[in-house]
This record gives structure tokens, sequence and C-alpha cells, in this order.
């Protein structure tokens, strides 16, 4: 059986997530995605401001979309552009060293 309606599930923070309009011009590309595809696919945007990949697992954020995500959706993440992990220990993510 082939799937007829694919979620899109996004997850960042502020560069990815959507603003309200009163904060208009201010938009995260998360808000903009959804226009890109037709009826067939939703946009599900999971983003949230001040948010690290570190905090967005740790507030159990990604495994509420564990819980929903089926086959043949897809998850995008987006973390870290402009994080300062050095600077702020609680919001930084794990390097790994080998």
């Amino acid at each position: 059986m082939t799937k007829t309606h694919i979620n899109v599930y996004v997850t960042g923070g502020s560069s990815t997530q959507s603003f309200t309009q009163d904060k208009a011009p201010l938009a995260g590309w998360g808000q903009a995605f959804g226009p890109y595809f037709d009826e067939s696919v939703t946009v599900i945007n999971h983003a949230i401001t001040d948010r690290s990949s570190k905090s967005f697992i740790e507030e159990d954020r990604l495994a509420a979309i564990d819980q929903v995500i089926g086959e043949g959706d897809y998850l995008f993440v987006h973390f870290g552009h402009n994080a300062l992990p050095l600077a702020d220990r609680l919001r930084g993510g794990v390097v790994a060293k080998s």
C-alpha cells in the first residue's frame, strides 16, 4: 500500500520556528516551508526559540515527534548554527571525540 499523505516534521531554534503575525517580519524558515508542497504534504513545525539539540531532547520534544512520526514521513533537524556551547553548557550539544 502506498502512503498518500506525508508529514514533514521540523525541529530547531529561532531560525526555524514559526512566529505569530504580530512578530512579522520575523520568520523562521520552517514557517515558510509548507507552501513549497502540495496538499499531500503537511509541514508540522516543532521548532522553538532558544533551544539546542540537547535541550530539545531533554524537554521530551523529540520524544513527542517520535510518538507520531510514521513510515514515509520526514524529520528535518536544524540546530547549532549559532550556538556557543562553551558559553552555556546547559544548552550546548555533546561533541563526540574519537
